[in-house]
């Protein structure tokens, strides 16, 4: 992050966003940029170890951090979260900053967010890279939670999306801020099969911020750059914001924009690479292969890494190289 320059840029819905990018030159302007996009509870910061195994390909790279994150703004009206609109106020920044064609690159929410930047601008987005959460193309159905974790739970055991109710509830944003270190420790745990456990069983979340229990963290999520950033951030501000992208799911404000979006924009025509956790319960890879096999996706590069749902903090060095083999291989 620290060859990138700190920006800061107003949006026509007077948002402000905070995002990093790299100088522009005339060997980069011949090549796409790469936009790099985080997700919950992440920053741009997501992105250090990444970055620089990047930057000797010679694109444009631009990190920044989503809405209600960071440096960027934390509006308390739940429908400006709305990807729709969160793909355009980006979709401005790049037009501000001359970059015309990107390859984009997300994480968690980040994976959603650049797939409505590729949705509603197929012209701009040359490749997709989504990382732990797959193709999430617009649905006919709206979101039901109750049925969806019913379903889960009959099909698989267990209520597959019961983290959504808590993070979604009107109680999350405080309790989580009062306790954002064992918040991390919920996210970032070392016990097996302790996403199922903290994020597949309904109550679990509340019942471990409330109590009195502590468990080891991932070898990576007890180091200072990864931990002390994030706890330095939400000792700063609350957990509000982050949380009404799940208000905004459940309350079907990003279906009912999605419906915008024609049938025939909604298979994804540009090459994809997808890079799946074995651990991740949630986001099973095997869902990126189904959804090559019934249509929806033209080119696919799929692999599977051995960790949790945030390997680019677990080991960048192969998510940095399968990223370089994948612009490598497309756009060399």
């Amino acid at each position: 992050m620290d060859n990138l320059e700190k920006k800061t840029r107003n949006t026509e819905r007077w948002l402000t966003y905070t995002y990093y990018i790299s100088p522009k030159t005339p060997s980069t302007e011949r090549k796409p940029a790469l936009l790099l996009v985080h997700g919950f509870p992440d920053s741009a910061h997501l992105w250090q170890d990444i970055i620089p195994h990047l930057a000797p390909l010679g694109n444009r790279i631009i990190a920044l951090d989503l809405l209600g994150y960071a440096g960027s703004s934390k509006p308390a009206d739940i429908h400006q979260y709305d990807l729709a609109k969160v793909q355009q106020d980006i979709v401005e920044i790049l037009t501000h900053e001359g970059i015309t064609k990107i390859i984009a690159i997300g994480h968690d929410w980040g994976s959603l967010a650049v797939q409505r930047l590729y949705f509603y601008n197929p012209e701009l987005v040359v490749g997709l890279s989504l990382i732990a959460v797959g193709l999430m193309p617009p649905s006919p159905d709206k979101f039901d939670l109750k049925a969806i974790n019913e379903m889960t739970e009959t099909y698989y055991g267990f209520p597959k999306y019961a983290y959504v109710e808590f993070l979604s509830s009107e109680e999350a944003p405080g309790l989580i801020s009062a306790n954002i270190e064992k918040f991390w420790e919920i996210m970032h745990g070392s016990p097996k099969y302790w996403l199922k456990t903290q994020f597949c069983t309904r109550g679990a979340m509340k019942n471990y911020l409330e109590g009195n229990d502590r468990i080891p963290l991932k070898p990576y999520a007890q180091l200072p750059k990864w931990k002390d950033e994030y706890l330095e951030r939400y000792s700063a501000e609350r957990f509000e914001a982050p949380c009404l992208y799940y208000r905004s799911l459940v309350q079907n404000i990003q279906w009912e924009s999605d419906q915008s979006i024609p049938l025939e924009r909604r298979r994804v025509e540009v090459p994809v690479c997808y890079i799946g956790s074995s651990e991740d319960i949630i986001n099973p890879p095997e869902q990126m292969e189904q959804a090559k096999e019934h249509g929806m996706l033209a080119h696919l590069e799929a692999i599977t890494l051995e960790t949790g749902h945030w390997s680019v903090m677990e080991c960048p060095d192969k998510v940095s190289k399968l990223l370089i083999d994948f612009i490598s291989q497309n756009w060399a």
